[in-house]
Order: structure tokens, then sequence, then C-alpha cells
């Protein structure tokens, strides 16, 4: 029980306190999702055009003045959000920083009439 390295609780079962990670599918743990903060992305469409089909844009917000996207999504075979995802927004002149899933929840029940809920795309 306690943290892990993003932030989130993770009790004895392995559940976070969001209920969402990981997922138990044939006897194995798999990963939860990863979120971050996107800076430099003009529209939502523009991040998205840059992203796997495993991760999207999640919600977004605004930090010292400079507005930013939230992504979020699952990592797959080399598809990862460090070793693929932020790399490629890098390609289009966009930051990324890594966020855990509370940070992520805050961020998008502050912008969205949906409260903390987040459309993730289908794991892999």
């Amino acid at each position: 029980m306690g943290y892990d390295k993003h932030g989130n609780w993770q009790d004895s079962d392995n559940r976070n306190d969001f209920g969402t990670t990981p997922a138990h599918v044939d006897g194995e743990w798999l990963p939860g999702p990863r979120f971050a903060k996107v800076f430099g992305g003009r529209r939502r469409e523009e991040v998205e055009a840059y992203m796997p089909r495993h991760f999207a844009v999640v919600g977004e917000g605004m930090q010292d003045g400079r507005a930013f996207f939230v992504i979020g999504g699952y990592d797959n075979a080399g598809w990862t959000l460090d070793g693929y995802v932020a790399p490629r927004l890098g390609s289009g002149l966009m930051g990324c920083e890594e966020i855990g899933e509370r940070e992520a929840r805050i961020i998008v029940a502050s912008s969205s009439r949906e409260g903390s809920y987040i459309g993730l795309p289908d794991r892999p």
C-alpha cells in the first residue's frame, strides 16, 4: 500500500483510488494508463495527430499563463509515452511532461462538465 512513482495510490490488491489501474487480465497485472501535459499545441486535433491510437487528448488547462492539453493512454509494445509519444510530440515542437492520474483527474474535472471522468481510448 502506498503511492507509486506517479503519485497514484496503490492498495495491497494493486488497485488505485480511482479503480482504473492496473487491469488484471489472464492472471497478469497490466500497467495502467499514463498521463502527460502537452505544451505548445494550438488545437486538440494538432496534438492528437502526433499520437498513436491508444493515446488521446483528455483535457486542457492553463499553467503560468500557458495553455496545455492533457493526454492519456496506454503503453503498448514500443509505442510508449516516453519512448514514442513524447519524442513524436517534440518533433512537432510540443513539450511533454508526465503527470500522475490524480493530477490529470483534477485538471479534467476543472475543465469539464462531466466531472473527473477521463475518456481514455481502449486498452490495446
